[in-house]
């Protein structure tokens, strides 16, 4: 059953190589060092990306890997429901509305909420941004959290908020992505590299989902 909901879904969990010290992932620029560049308090980290092989022909098997799932299936699955596809739209609703006012009534506009703000309408007219209706906005959120009452590890948290969902459902569990958490034992120094694999890693086709392209 999981084999099948992953074929169907695509979402997969992808296994990321990371420094030990959870410096960085090696991804994107980084993915073919051997060793962590990062620099720190004026000292390189120089761990090693891989296991030291006892047979020079064997397979490079990296130190440390974490978990992390892809974001664009989960948007793509939400666009294939119904209910969730038209939940998606609200975004662009305010925003729409919000642009109406301005042309006819710009006294009569009244801010609520993300889709009519005035840095989304900023976004739209200035810098030609969310020209699509079924274009997504993601808040990203991020903190470090104590999981043991020892206090000797941070396992730090990453959260997407779907800002095109109306503000009664995009803070519920339920509809929060979370695609990793990084396990520590020292807090992320180079966090985008930890955002490149949810982000980045995943390339396909564009398909017409309910209000608009992906």
């Amino acid at each position: 059953m999981q084999k099948l909901a992953a074929t169907l879904t695509d979402l997969e969990p992808l296994q990321i190589d990371i420094c030990p010290k959870t410096c960085l992932t090696y991804t994107g620029d980084f993915a073919d060092l051997e060793f962590c560049p990062h620099i720190h308090k004026g000292k390189t980290c120089g761990e090693h990306h891989y296991q030291l092989k006892k047979n020079p022909n064997a397979k490079n098997n990296p130190v440390a890997q974490m978990t992390c799932f892809p974001i664009v299936p989960a948007i793509r699955a939400m666009f294939a429901n119904t209910d969730t596809s038209n939940l998606l739209c609200h975004r662009d609703k305010c925003l729409q509305k919000a642009l109406h006012l301005l042309v006819t009534a710009s006294n009569a506009v009244k801010y609520s909420d993300f889709g009519d703000s005035r840095v989304h309408i900023h976004h739209h007219q200035s810098l030609g941004l969310f020209k699509d209706s079924g274009d997504i906005a993601l808040g990203i959120s991020t903190d470090g959290a104590q999981l043991t009452l020892k206090k000797q590890s941070d396992t730090w948290l990453l959260l997407f908020i779907f800002l095109n969902l109306p503000p009664d459902f995009r803070y519920k569990s339920n509809n929060v992505f979370y695609p990793f958490s990084i396990p520590g034992p020292n807090p992320p120094r180079i966090v985008e590299s930890f955002l490149w694999p949810v982000l980045k890693k995943w390339q396909g086709p564009m398909k017409e989902y309910g209000c608009g392209m992906l």
